[in-house]
């Protein structure tokens, strides 16, 4: 009777005498670092870590690999929301990385004066154009969550606050 393998067999068979260059190699570590931090940065958003704990996570795994500070940086900057309160994530980056956090509140400052200007412009035109379709009152509210082109703007601009 033959053995059925698993895929994991497979590969591990395929794969035994293969070598990982130091790139491929870097990029996994990379990935492991990037999954830990962000382990980290989620425990400390649900309350289940405080920012003291957080500190000396980083300052231990720093010692022994100097740019984890940089993943653990980019890691806690991916998680900035404008449209949400970002103080916690600011706190971690002043009390912990001991970064200014003046520049991404003022990004986020600028992304909401944004959204709020083409939200009333969208709003007034999409009402327009209700109007001309003969669709007008003190009542009507325009819903711009279905309005197509909203939706598209808003994630675009969403998409260019995070580069």
């Amino acid at each position: 009777m033959s053995k059925i393998k698993s895929t994991l067999d497979i590969v591990m068979e395929r794969t035994k005498n293969m070598q990982l260059s130091e790139e491929e190699k870097q990029e996994l570590r990379r990935k492991e670092w990037s999954a830990k931090v962000d382990g980290w940065i989620q425990k400390y958003f649900n309350g289940r870590m405080y920012l003291r704990e957080l500190k000396t996570h980083l300052e231990a795994e720093e010692n022994s690999h100097p740019e984890f500070r940089k993943i653990f940086k980019d890691e806690l900057i991916k998680h900035i929301d404008p449209e949400e309160d970002n103080n916690n994530i600011f706190q971690v980056l002043t009390e912990v990385l001991g970064i200014d956090s003046e520049q991404y509140a003022l990004k986020i400052k600028s992304f909401r004066k944004i959204i709020k200007e083409q939200k009333e412009k969208h709003a007034t035109e999409f009402l327009k154009q209700l109007e001309q379709k003969g669709i007008k009152g003190s009542s009507i509210i325009a819903n711009l969550q279905k309005d197509p082109q909203w939706k598209s703007l808003h994630e675009r601009l969403l998409n260019d606050f995070s580069k």
